[in-house]
């Protein structure tokens, strides 16, 4: 199964980031394909005013065009 994890983060020690590691873990262990799309990898373009818009924009059109997903979980509210 494919999986794609959206998260706001999916490095370092904070709750979300170590949630997000280790249901990728288990899923690679059960041998399923998981991608995780975060704000560490996406493009980052500052307007004023706004908290990093491009990752909810960037999220968006990956998921949308990313088709190979049978399964996409979104972490936290910035990620859905």
């Amino acid at each position: 199964m494919n999986v794609l994890l959206i998260s706001p983060t999916s490095a370092g020690i904070g709750g979300v980031a170590q949630h997000v590691k280790g249901l990728s873990q288990f899923l690679t262990n059960m041998n399923h394909k998981v991608d995780i799309l975060s704000s560490e990898n996406t493009l980052t373009i500052p307007i004023k005013g706004l908290k990093n818009p491009s990752f909810m924009l960037s999220s968006f059109l990956k998921t949308k065009f990313k088709k190979n997903n049978d399964i996409i979980h979104a972490h936290n509210i910035p990620a859905g």
